[in-house]
This record gives structure tokens, sequence and C-alpha cells, in this order.
């Protein structure tokens, strides 16, 4: 019920914090580092879910309405719009990066610009739960467009540093193993069954 996401953010953010904390790292130049990936991850996963019928839309009568498998009427195509609405974050923040932010600006940004346009689009999503008397993900959108906007006016009043990470060159004997890895996870992750997410062993 809008939840999924908003808690990849907020579970990705902490994976990152445990992973500065142990390897001791910068997080606010981590945090960035992994803005534009993210916004790309997201762009990627509602063509998914678009693709597995998931998260159906209003009622609607526009000539681009789909009809889902197991949602009655024509719907908007919801997770399409936050899809693309997504992707258009990647070039805005690559345009920030380029001209140059404190540590920190380039994840603030991309926090606001993803959960702020996300209210409106989500007013053509059906929601099925609500939290502190919202639908839950509007709740979440709210609250996360808030601490975008805070985040950004207080990394405003941080003095400029260089926000990216120093490229260390690596030889490619030592990086074989990561990319097998890597290979192996989308691979492996691309071979779930979409049922195996889900608790209706019927679909």
């Amino acid at each position: 019920g809008g939840m999924a996401t908003h808690g990849l953010i907020i579970g990705g953010f902490a994976g990152v914090a445990l992973f500065c904390l142990i390897r001791r790292k910068p997080l606010l130049v981590m945090i960035d580092e992994m803005a534009i990936p993210a916004a790309l991850i997201l762009c990627a996963g509602r063509l998914g879910n678009f693709i597995d019928g998931q998260i159906v839309g209003s009622v609607t009568t526009v000539p681009w309405a789909v009809q889902f498998p197991d949602a009655e009427g024509f719907r908007h195509p919801v997770v399409l719009y936050d899809g693309l609405k997504n992707l258009l974050i990647v070039p805005i923040l690559m345009y920030v990066r380029r001209r140059g932010v404190p540590p920190g600006g380039l994840a603030a940004r991309f926090l606001f610009l993803y959960a702020f346009p996300r209210i409106f689009i989500d007013y053509f999503r059906e929601y099925p739960l609500t939290l502190l008397g919202l639908p839950s993900g509007q709740t979440m959108n709210i609250l996360m467009s808030v601490a975008g906007i805070a985040l950004i006016w207080r990394n405003r009043r941080r003095p400029m540093a260089r926000p990216l990470m120093p490229r260390t060159p690596e030889s490619a004997s030592g990086l074989w193993w990561r990319r097998a890895l890597l290979a192996c996870v989308v691979l492996g992750s691309m071979l779930i069954p979409s049922d195996a997410t889900r608790d209706i062993p019927a679909k």
C-alpha cells in the first residue's frame, strides 16, 4: 500500500549508513554517489511493476488507459507516470552535479524530486491502506518532501567541497570477483518468479 519503494529508500539509506560506519567512509559523499543510480533503479522497478500488472491506477477514460489482469475497467498506468518521473530526475541531478554542491546536496535533491512530484502522481493511484489519515504512500511522500526541503536548505549553508569520491584506479584482476558477484545477483533476480514475492499462490 505505498510503503514498498519508500521503505526501499529508507532501508537503502540505512544500509549505506551502516556500510559507512563499518568502513569509515564519509556518509554524505556516499549517498551523493548513490542518488543517480537510485533514480535509475526506481525507474526500472516501475517498468517491472507495469509488466507484472501491479499497482493499478484509478479508473479513467483517457486514451492511454490500460486494463490490468486483476482490476476491472480501464485505469491510469500510474506506475509508468512514476517511472517517467524517476527517469527525469537523472538529468536534473547530473546537471546539479556538474555545477557542484556541498556533500549531501545531490542526495537531498533526489529525496525531494522523488517525493514531491509523486504527491500529484499518486492522486491517480488506488491505495488500500491509510497512515495518519491519508493514503499510506501519500503520507510518506509528504514527510519525505519536507525532509528533502529541510536537507536542501541545510546543505546550502554548508561550505562547498568536492562532492564526489575521488576515483582510485584498481587493477582488473582485483575486480573480477566483484563483477561476477554482480552478474549473479542481477541474473538471479531475473529468475525469481513473481509469485515468490506475493501471498497469492494461485497467481
